[in-house]
């Protein structure tokens, strides 16, 4: 398998693989789903063999060259504004871009933030290299929150990485400071445990009643999984490692609040007098450090970490 841009792919048909059709070939050897051959199929040269346009009812032959048009050229992010902002790329390949996003910054355009967005920044990125790469983040990260950004290049390696993420198989690791001293064992101390322990908090979120892009933990709300380990505690701070299940808005925010230590510098959902202290201040301690999901067509772990910048 070889790659020409970000936008084809190209395999050769070895021994044992002729006499396949063309669909069946793509579906059995290299992944993808009916909808997705449905949608290569009816691009200008989807499909070509050798060369030349072909239909998924073709008979493959040892030696034949089958290239896949992963995306159309057309569909590109023109729309984006340029942003030239800082764009710190922690990793690249032909499919998969990984970017560090800072404090303050929304991943998409949004009211008041139509041209500085980290989507308009990563869009800026490619126009400097003239590649025309429809900007897909997968997944997302509160403004206030720091951390590892994944985008796909295409929109097939796009629909493999959510797929990961529905599996398990792509997920994200936290490093937050909570206000308020919490042991290795249970969070309110009744219990040494080991600092190895992970403790889970499994309460439905939903958005708080009146309040503008405030969250709530609440039975009637949406399932929400969060599990956090401590690694050490100070006199009035604990440093965490956390994991989710789920991706509800502000969820870690929501839950460590929920059960009495909240994020440091969290403005929203910090304890009343953190002004006080200083906390208000500072940004919120919360980042997404490290990421691991598989390459979409290769299938080779890759697993990117970064500094937190506490």
């Amino acid at each position: 398998m070889s790659r020409e841009n970000a936008k084809t792919l190209a395999c050769a048909i070895e021994t044992g693989e002729e006499g396949m059709q063309l669909g069946t070939y793509l579906r059995q050897r290299m992944g993808f789903t009916r909808a997705q051959i449905r949608s290569v199929k009816f691009r200008q040269n989807g499909l070509r063999v050798n060369g030349e346009r072909a239909r998924v009812t073709r008979v493959l032959k040892t030696g034949d060259l089958l290239e896949v048009l992963l995306e159309d050229p057309a569909a590109g992010a023109s729309a984006l504004r340029e942003d030239y902002g800082r764009l710190d790329v922690l990793y690249e390949d032909e499919d998969v871009l990984a970017v560090w996003k800072e404090a303050g910054l929304v991943i998409h355009p949004s009211h008041g933030h139509y041209s500085d967005s980290l989507s308009n920044r990563v869009h800026t990125y490619f126009a400097g290299r003239k590649e025309t790469v429809r900007v897909r983040s997968i997944g997302r990260l509160d403004k206030d929150t720091s951390g590892i950004v994944v985008f796909a290049k295409n929109q097939i390696a796009a629909a493999r990485l959510w797929k990961q993420k529905e599996e398990g198989t792509f997920w994200k690791e936290y490093l937050a400071v909570c206000e308020g001293r919490m042991f290795p064992g249970k969070p309110d101390g009744t219990e040494d445990g080991k600092w190895s322990t992970w403790h889970t908090v499994d309460t439905p979120i939903r958005a708080a009643a009146g309040e503008k892009m405030k969250m709530c933990a609440a039975e009637d709300g949406q399932r929400a999984v969060t599990h956090y380990q401590v690694l050490c505690t100070g006199k009035k701070r604990t440093f965490l490692r956390v994991r989710i299940e789920t991706g509800r808005t502000h969820q870690i925010r929501v839950h460590m609040a929920s059960i009495g230590y909240p994020v440091a510098g969290d403005v929203i959902y910090g304890r009343a007098d953190a002004a006080q202290e200083g906390s208000a201040a500072e940004n919120l301690c919360l980042y997404a450090w490290k990421t691991r999901f598989c390459q979409p067509f290769t299938g080779e772990a890759i697993e990117i970490a970064a500094a937190a910048k506490f």
